[in-house]
């Protein structure tokens, strides 16, 4: 798939989407942005299991 030229602004530079790159070298190699989301993932899936959780004790007799 090839990229499309789509840029945006960031820290005052113009910076290229990563649109259909699919391995991170690529990404890095063309000087795209990238935004780490591992923390909020991280805290989804925690979030996610705490109501779970909170569920299951609520529905015991």
């Amino acid at each position: 798939m090839e990229t499309q030229d789509k840029n945006i602004l960031s820290n005052g530079q113009l910076q290229k989407l990563p649109i259909g790159i699919q391995e991170f070298k690529d990404l890095r190699e063309q000087q795209c942005l990238y935004v780490d989301k591992t923390k909020q993932i991280y805290n989804f899936i925690n979030s996610a299991i705490a109501f779970h959780t909170s569920i299951i004790y609520d529905t015991k007799i």
